[in-house]
């Protein structure tokens, strides 16, 4: 029988996005203090200040916080009246600020107490404005793009790069790294080993492979389901999940080889 323990030899990068889940179970019950950094990762607590600071000072002023929300789309005012509250939203996992359709495919209400744990073990969060986030701290909700540039910090980007990849590299050494992250988000790690394996789901057209988009938050969920179930003793294994849509691994013409840095699934 497969090992129910397989998932603290691995790290998982998931993206926290730009669109929060506005989840309010599990709530902090002192919302109206203000949030304050306390995360545990000395190389991201500096910065992540800075990055609060910046952004709380931005959402105060309409054309600053145009500015910064603008490549989120047309909902740009009510990102602001979310903003505005961050300090009085309910503190949550960020599991629960996770995109509801991977909440939904992990079927995260009914984890198992023990495939949790391997989960809160295993996955770190990359956050454009938190940077790195692990399961264990507590979060508002907010919406920042990834293409954010701040007053007095400018790109989030750019802000960011360096104690992430600090953080990641000392987080993930000697360990495999499984990455849903897209690619800006991944992009972060500037120092990524060339052992990461990074998982894309893509779907075949007659104009060829297709990345799947809308569907990938509910993918990632099935994936990360499978492997907290304990169906993944090392990378290779990876190779056989099937998701419930039928993506499979493409080790043939018009998908990566197995020995590609990418693992590749398609439909």
């Amino acid at each position: 029988m497969p090992s129910n323990h397989a998932l603290p030899s691995l790290r998982i990068l998931l993206p926290l996005p730009e669109y929060k889940s506005g989840e309010t179970t599990l709530v902090n019950r002192e919302v109206h203090r203000r949030w304050e950094v306390t995360t545990r990762l000395k190389h991201i607590a500096a910065p992540r200040r800075e990055a609060l600071a910046a952004f709380r000072q931005a959402m105060l002023h309409p054309a600053t916080a145009l500015k910064v929300l603008g490549p989120m789309g047309a909902d740009v005012q009510g990102s602001r009246a979310v903003n505005l509250g961050f300090d009085r939203t309910p503190r949550v996992s960020p599991f629960l600020r996770t995109d509801p359709l991977m909440r939904s495919a992990m079927s995260f209400d009914t984890l198992g107490a023990a495939a949790y744990a391997d989960l809160e073990g295993s996955v770190l969060f990359v956050c454009p404005l938190l940077g790195v986030v692990t399961p264990k701290e507590r979060i508002p909700d907010y919406r920042c793009p990834i293409a954010a540039d701040l007053p007095g910090i400018g790109s989030l980007h750019f802000h960011w790069r360096g104690p992430v990849s600090t953080t990641l590299d000392r987080l993930t050494r000697g360990i495999p790294v499984v990455s849903f992250l897209p690619r800006r988000l991944a992009a972060l790690w500037v120092t990524a080993p060339s052992t990461q394996m990074t998982i894309r789901f893509s779907r075949r057209t007659r104009a060829g492979l297709v990345g799947e988009s809308a569907a990938a938050p509910r993918l990632t969920g099935e994936c990360l389901r499978w492997m907290a179930n304990g169906r993944v003793g090392d990378l290779s294994h990876l190779q056989k999940f099937v998701s419930t849509s039928g993506h499979r691994h493409a080790n043939s013409a018009g998908g990566p080889s197995a020995g590609d840095a990418v693992l590749h699934f398609v439909r």
